[in-house]
């Protein structure tokens, strides 16, 4: 049986998946005060690895961190950068790699998943790959920060 155009729109109507994305943005919204907070300890530490910007000029630039040292094949992770831009990668999709779950750049909202345009990200053949990631979220990277910091010798802070 063929199916109708009021099909398919009661279908996409009935979609649980404006609801998940919102509860996954809550959850970004929830870990976000750990994350920035870790990026300020690794400020305070004065530990943040510098690189030299090119080899003509002395500057230094401040890398990205990683929580992980082989961020995007071997586990999970965050990477953060000194301008308090964040991003949280796990194993979504099944491949051999990470994907981006979260990115978050200071004065922007959270972009859950690779897909900017939020309708777009819903119909996602993985989305609900994605919404199961963010599930899993608060039970994993508080204790990779913790692990991060330990790691680098810095106190846990207090908030």
């Amino acid at each position: 049986m063929p199916i109708s155009w009021s099909d398919a729109v009661a279908d996409a109507d009935s979609s649980d998946a404006p609801a998940r994305y919102r509860r996954a943005l809550q959850q970004v919204e929830d870990i976000r005060p750990l994350v920035e907070s870790y990026i300020q300890a690794l400020k305070d530490s004065g530990q943040w690895p510098m690189e030299q910007m090119s080899d003509w000029s002395p500057a230094l630039s401040p890398v990205t961190i990683y929580t992980r040292s082989s961020p995007y094949h071997e586990r999970r992770c965050v990477s953060v950068s000194y301008d308090g831009f964040w991003a949280v990668h796990d194993h979504v999709t099944g491949d051999k790699g990470t994907d981006i779950l979260v990115t978050f750049h200071p004065g922007e909202q959270p972009a859950l998943g690779s897909e900017r345009d939020t309708e777009l990200f819903m119909t996602d053949p993985r989305f609900n790959l994605y919404m199961d990631a963010m599930e899993r979220l608060k039970d994993w990277l508080p204790r990779e920060l913790v692990a991060s910091l330990r790691s680098r010798g810095i106190p846990i802070p207090e908030m």
